[in-house]
């Protein structure tokens, strides 16, 4: 986290998503605008505190919730399995699941529709 600076996040954006090469200039730059000293400190204190069986203690009451929701999921995030798009969705217990067989890790930047995806959802509610 410490050297998220622009040459390793552009090597490590080659992996994160379908579209070959790293993610484009004008999304890196983004992330590095907001990506201050606070933000890895934040990062590796919530993946150093978030064990298991804590995070199933946090997400226990997910399914009394009943508003709709929409989970995405890029089918091919080499970070994060699919199968935890599903166990959200199922947790969720009103949840639209839409696994995208060619995105990676950030599924709209693999597969820019999605967004109209998402705003007609929210429109809708």
């Amino acid at each position: 986290m410490g050297s998220t600076v622009r040459q390793p996040l552009r090597f490590a954006s080659k992996e994160s998503n379908v579209t070959p090469g790293p993610l484009p200039e004008a999304w890196l730059d983004t992330v590095l605008d907001h990506f201050d000293q606070g933000t890895p400190r934040a990062i590796l204190r919530l993946y150093r505190s978030s064990p298991p069986e804590v995070l199933a203690a946090a997400g226990e009451r997910l399914g009394t919730l009943t508003m709709p929701a929409l989970v995405i999921w890029g089918m091919r995030d080499p970070y994060i399995p699919p199968r935890f798009g599903r166990e959200y969705a199922s947790a969720l217990g009103h949840a639209e699941l839409v696994e995208i067989a060619d995105a990676g890790h950030w599924p709209w930047l693999d597969r820019p529709e999605l967004l109209e995806r998402v705003v007609d959802f929210l429109s809708a509610g």
